[in-house]
């Protein structure tokens, strides 16, 4: 569980401004970014300029290759509709949210191309929104309990997000609470730790019931929480429940 204080705004420190001006001599096209774009690559290696040269300039071709800004709902189709992701609340300290619900998830039904295009969606739609509520890092929300056995056939997915966090939107994790996740996820989970960073896995809680008032409801004030997280609210938050782009109607499964 968690028990830590965490900054919310993470302005660059002199040593950080230092780091970036050898970044940008290593490779100038990385100006391209914004400073604070820039420094959370830094940070995601722990100010190594040659190893964040290297994850910029990977970005950049993940950049050219998939056009992540130009990701329509059309190009999720079949992935969007299951409402296995939509935003949630702001949390007490205004930083958005993403819940991601296991009972909804069917992955066997897209392949992984469209599961990076449908994670990549959610990710670049959140920036636009750390702009408007100037924020820098969002919560997620893994509602676990209906992880299913067969869902370990499909952990390419996992390895998929692990790597969107980690390398083409990195620090902008606060915190990934994972609630009430069954024993037969501790196989899977067994796997997917080995591709998450420390930076990464030190942001992940496991949290049960009894934990959500000192974590989650710390964090979301649970009226804004649906009751399957032990909130209030009455309904489910619509899909995809994101600013500008418009909601469609659930797809249960056949």
């Amino acid at each position: 569980v968690c028990g830590c204080v965490m900054q919310n705004k993470m302005e660059p420190t002199a040593e950080e401004i230092d780091s970036d001006a050898a970044l940008l001599e290593a490779y100038p096209e990385a100006s391209v970014y914004s400073l604070k774009k820039r420094i959370r690559f830094l940070r995601a290696r722990n100010l190594k300029v040659p190893q964040a040269v290297k994850l910029l300039k990977q970005h950049t071709q993940w950049r050219e290759k998939l056009k992540p800004e130009s990701i329509t709902q059309e190009d999720i189709s079949v992935a969007l509709p299951s409402g296995t992701w939509r935003l949630g609340p702001l949390s007490k300290d205004g930083r958005p949210t993403v819940i991601i619900d296991c009972a909804f998830w069917r992955p066997h039904e897209y392949d992984n191309d469209e599961y990076e295009r449908y994670a990549t969606y959610f990710m670049e739609h959140m920036e636009k929104r750390f702009d408007e509520l100037n924020q820098e890092q969002h919560i997620v929300i893994f509602d676990m309990s209906c992880w299913r056995m067969s869902f370990s056939t499909h952990l390419t997915k996992a390895k998929t997000l692990v790597s969107l966090v980690q390398d083409q939107y990195p620090e902008r994790l606060f915190k990934a609470y994972l609630y009430n996740a069954p024993w037969i996820f501790e196989a899977s989970w067994a796997i997917i730790k080995l591709w998450a960073d420390e930076r990464t896995k030190e942001k992940i809680f496991f949290i049960k019931e009894a934990d959500l008032p000192e974590t989650m409801h710390a964090d979301i004030d649970p009226a804004e929480l649906p009751e399957s997280l032990g909130g209030t609210r009455a309904t489910n938050f619509a899909i995809p429940n994101i600013p500008g782009e418009p909601n469609v109607e659930q797809v249960d499964a056949e």
